[in-house]
């Protein structure tokens, strides 16, 4: 695999089964800067184009997925989990927003980039920790090891703080 630098963003989803805050799901998302943007939905893995200069046709390859990385399970039960995919095209969470935190410093594969992310406890002993407590802690790990700046590290974690908040507070019993 060829190193290559990310372009980071962390992803906040509506919350689910309701749009509280402690339910708004948060994702980091490793975006290869090499790649052009995300091709619109096609019915198959490659799309096809028409050579302008022969008329004949062609196959060009889809740019690569996003590397999505979050804990995921239930509270006290997390694991971490690492895929290849294009959240905008997910018909089953609504992204609510896209928050750029920067460009990786230095090139990495795929492969790197989750050990790194392996390196992020999941804190099941807490019944406080969820996927927003681990986007902090991953956030920090990036920043403390040089991969993103510490302004880029504060401000990811403000915007996905202020991404959730704009939900309701769950009421009081």
């Amino acid at each position: 695999m060829v190193p290559d630098t990310f372009n980071l963003s962390v992803l906040v989803f509506k919350g689910d089964p309701i749009d509280w805050q402690r339910y708004r799901h948060t994702a980091l998302c490793f975006r290869p800067a090499s790649s052009s943007p995300s091709p619109p939905p096609t019915p198959s893995p490659r799309r096809r184009r028409r050579n302008s200069s022969s008329g004949n046709e062609t196959s060009a390859q889809a740019p690569p997925a996003p590397l999505i990385i979050h804990v995921i399970g239930a509270s006290q039960e997390y694991e971490q989990q690492a895929i290849e995919y294009e959240p905008r095209r997910d018909p089953n969470r609504t992204l609510v927003r896209d928050i750029t935190v920067g460009k990786l410093r230095k090139a990495v594969t795929k492969q790197e980039v989750i050990s790194m992310m392996e390196t992020v406890s999941v804190d099941n002993d807490d019944s406080e920790f969820n996927c927003q407590t681990w986007i902090e802690k991953a956030l920090k790990v990036l920043s403390d090891n040089g991969w993103v700046t510490k302004e880029e590290y504060n401000d990811g974690v403000d915007g996905m703080v202020e991404t959730i908040i704009e939900a309701e507070e769950e009421p009081e019993a």
